[in-house]
């Protein structure tokens, strides 16, 4: 009897063990498929995470590119402002050079025609008439009066100067003539 007990645990005992490697098994399958099943989703989320920040990062890559255009675009504009900026500031240092070389020569015309003012005052207080009805003459020259060197203009001539030279019209008209036949000739004495 106590043979057959024995056998009996040891088959129970078996039997027990058996039932508990079948139910081990089975939760460590469940347990597996549980792992697999998180492994897959896990997958999933990572996938799905890496195909958002991928978005993200295309957009935000698109959007510095189009910043970059942007702002390429601003500094090729304001290089083309900076350089019309430029071409006006040339021009406008070149037209103040122009205009103060001419107020220079403004300057030198005025203390030479103040010169020739004084020059001519002189003349006229101190040479007689023949002297400053030639240079009055010559002057128109210089002037490029058309009334220079046509004997039609001199009775016109001398009536208009006449009176400040304190001669008479044929006086002057006959210097003037006399300084047309031969402007080289001096001045001569006074009549």
């Amino acid at each position: 009897m106590a043979t057959a007990d024995v056998e009996r645990i040891r088959k129970a005992e078996a039997e027990a063990r058996a039932a508990i490697e079948a139910r081990a098994a089975s939760e460590l399958e469940a347990l597996r498929a549980e792992r697999e099943q998180a492994e897959r989703a896990a997958a999933q989320e990572v996938a799905r995470v890496r195909q958002e920040a991928e978005a993200r990062l295309q957009a935000m890559a698109e959007a510095n590119a189009a910043e970059q255009a942007e702002h390429a675009n601003r500094i090729a504009d304001l290089s083309r402002e900076l350089a019309t900026v430029r071409a006006e500031l040339d021009r406008a240092r070149a037209q103040a050079a122009r205009m103060e070389r001419a107020e220079a020569m403004v300057q030198q015309l005025r203390t030479d025609l103040s010169t020739a003012q004084e020059t001519y005052s002189l003349l006229e207080r101190y040479a007689g008439a023949r002297a400053i009805a030639r240079t009055r003459y010559e002057g128109l020259r210089l002037a490029g009066d058309p009334r220079y060197g046509d004997p039609a203009y001199l009775s016109e001539l001398a009536r208009d100067w006449a009176p400040s030279l304190h001669r008479s019209e044929s006086t002057v008209r006959r210097y003037l003539a006399d300084h047309l036949a031969d402007p080289h000739a001096a001045a001569g004495g006074e009549d």
